[in-house]
């Protein structure tokens, strides 16, 4: 009898022993964001199982049926209705989850929950603010002594609002103490995806994921394993551009790559040459010491230069890694020029500008508007490039790759349906006076663009910026300058092109003095020579015809303050656009309460300046049928919307 069952035990498998846990393949999250989803789902199972895990996979017929304590969904972002309720039926069954990112964000079919956010946000004892996909932010989690911070790779995240009854385990390093890490009974949601391969690659993350899953199942046991786990190559889906002769080229800013203690590993499907055509092989890693880059070979290091300037065929792969073991991957066109410098090493990527245009679409807007919206955004963003070529001329570039030009994201963020929108348009460019025009554009008007000239100073010669009412023509249209009139159009949600958009509408509150701290950050940065030591009083003393503040009085000691036109995003981020700002400065101000126990309600709508094309509200109209030409007439009226003649195009190498 013995005997029997030792046989039997020789005949196990090796995963007998294994603690298990369930991992989510969702099909539907598959065939809405392609061959990135599939790469990152690989890497998580890769990452659990280098933890001596055994993943038991399921797709999302089986959630049912779930037979492990815990159940894992890294960005499970297109879940079904079924799938929900599988979900919820296993957390009140005691069962555990430890879900990532963008986890249950959308339908199956990418259309938004009602109300927008994550559809399991309850259960995960969070609510869905924002979304960031911009360097500055969600740079590293910052948690109790002894962890203190733990460098990310990717700076792309969920900012969210924990319930009251959650438990935050770890916060953004920026925004300042926003949650990162947070637990609801059973249930831990990770802001950004750590399960990833440039993330789960670091033994620091690995442990931490380690630490989290013991949290929700002490019988795993788990420990920190002695290596990083495999990294798993994108399997990326590649298509030539076509490139026209005389092609525009454009040198794109691509900041600090890695810092000072970070390196740069290089591969490609040919050889990699260095700016004197010398071939330096197949693989490259690269590190900055004292304003010189180095080749890192087996037993030395070769000295490089200040400068090197690398191109491959049919692109360059490039591994950024940091100092604890993440790395983030990216891919890039053309040519690339790295230098080195006390920060680390920085990059320039110069390409044709369409195929600048193919990683600039899908970072700025979803891959999965309608093919209509898609153009109109192609035709915008050459536009802006062409009129904003030689912005950063004197940093030896013409555009940078973030939010103050265009954001660019290389091969990495390309999609065949935004390239085919690049081809279809190509060439294609708004004029205005014999000149690109300055093709500004949002995420989100609210229902009503703004004027440029009552946006930014000096902008009063763009006469095509006017301020579009963006409402379905059956809406009334209301007096937005008169306060009673704005704060019922905006309560009311009169539907819109843009209403599908998740920050529509918004709302943001906080405590008297918390207001009143970020106030005496910001008031210096907006009004030179000002400042506020106590708020006493806010009101909108005056708004433009789009309903946006105009003028805003702050009651205050030494003196009362007015701000106005865009800078009113900035009061809360210290003055400074980025992290921290409000949404939009299309909102109205409550003040509930009385003397310290007050508290400032900002309720608002849309995302972002409001001058120019709306994105969302693109979307919404090509769904509604309308043709990119039409959208581009509503959007910059006055322009002219300039085709070449065709001509013979080539493959770009």
């Amino acid at each position: 009898m013995k005997k029997w069952l030792l046989a039997l035990a020789l005949l196990a498998p090796a995963w007998a022993d294994k603690p298990k846990v369930s991992l989510l393949r969702s099909e539907n999250t598959f065939r809405q964001l392609g061959w990135k989803a599939r790469w990152e789902w690989l890497g998580a199972k890769t990452a659990l199982e280098h933890l001596g895990l055994h993943v038991e996979v399921l797709n999302e017929n089986q959630l049912g049926k779930i037979s492990t304590p815990v159940l894992v969904l890294c960005n499970a972002r297109n879940l079904e209705q079924s799938s929900l309720n599988s979900i919820r039926k296993h957390l009140d069954g005691g069962g555990k989850l430890l879900a990532s990112y963008q986890t249950s964000y959308k339908k199956a079919d990418n259309s938004s929950w009602d109300p927008n956010g994550l559809a399991l946000g309850p259960e995960l004892g969070v609510k869905f603010l924002r979304w960031n996909g911009t360097a500055g932010e969600t740079e590293a989690l910052k948690l109790a002594p002894p962890y203190g911070l733990i460098p990310l790779a990717r700076h792309q995240a969920m900012i969210v609002e924990a319930s009251p009854e959650s438990y935050v385990l770890a916060q953004w390093d920026k925004p300042a103490d926003a949650p990162s890490v947070v637990q609801r009974g059973g249930a831990i949601y990770l802001g950004e995806d750590l399960l990833v391969p440039e993330n789960s690659h670091s033994k620091q993350v690995l442990g931490l994921l380690a630490g989290l899953l013991n949290r929700l199942d002490p019988k795993l046991r788990l420990s920190l394993p002695k290596t990083s786990p495999p990294l798993v190559d994108p399997q990326l889906s590649f298509t030539p551009l076509p490139q026209q002769p005389g092609e525009t080229m454009v040198k794109v800013g691509l900041g600090t790559l890695v810092a000072s203690d970070g390196a740069l590993d290089f591969s490609a499907t040919r050889t990699i040459l260095s700016d004197k055509n010398k071939p330096l092989g197949k693989h490259l890693h690269i590190v900055a010491k004292e304003g010189d880059l180095y080749q890192v070979l087996s037993n030395k290091e070769v000295k490089l230069g200040p400068e090197l300037t690398l191109s491959a065929s049919p692109y360059l792969n490039c591994w950024q890694e940091n100092a604890n073991d993440t790395v983030r991957w990216s891919a890039y066109r053309g040519k690339l020029t790295l230098k080195a410098s006390a920060s680390g090493i920085s990059g320039i990527n110069q390409l044709p500008s369409d195929s600048y245009l193919a990683g600039v679409i899908p970072s700025e807007v979803p891959f999965t508007f309608p093919a209509e919206a898609l153009k109109a955004m192609a035709v915008v963003a050459r536009t802006y490039a062409l009129s904003h070529l030689g912005r950063h001329q004197g940093e030896g570039f013409d555009v940078c790759s973030e939010v103050h030009c265009q954001v660019y994201r290389g091969l990495a963020a390309e999609h065949p349906y935004t390239n085919a929108a690049v081809v279809a348009t190509r060439g294609e460019q708004l004029q205005f006076r014999d000149k690109p025009a300055d093709c500004s554009f949002h995420a989100c008007c609210g229902g009503h663009g703004v004027d440029a000239k009552d946006t930014w100073p000096g902008a009063t010669d763009k006469v095509y910026l006017a301020g579009t009412y963006d409402q379905l023509p059956a809406s009334p249209q209301a007096d937005l300058t008169q306060e009673t009139a704005f704060r019922g159009w905006l309560d009311g949600r009169f539907p819109a092109y843009c209403s599908a958009a998740g920050r529509f509408r918004w709302e943001e509150s906080m405590a008297w003095s918390q207001f009143e701290g970020k106030l005496k950050d910001s008031v210096p940065v907006l009004i030179p020579g000002a400042t506020l030591t106590t708020l006493k009083s806010i009101e909108v003393s005056r708004r433009d015809r789009s309903g946006r503040v105009a003028e805003l009085k702050l009651g205050a000691d030494p003196v009362d303050l007015t701000l106005g036109g865009d800078s009113v995003r900035w009061l809360t981020s210290g003055g400074k656009i980025g992290a921290g700002g409000l949404q939009s400065s299309l909102f109205y101000v409550d003040v509930q309460g009385v003397g310290e126990a007050r508290t400032i309600r900002l309720k608002g709508g849309g995302w972002g300046h409001g001058v120019g094309m709306c994105q969302e509200g693109a979307s919404g109209r090509a769904k509604a049928g309308q043709g990119y030409r039409q959208l581009l007439t509503h959007y910059y009226p006055g322009t002219v919307l300039l085709s070449p003649e065709p001509v013979p195009t080539r493959v770009f190498p």
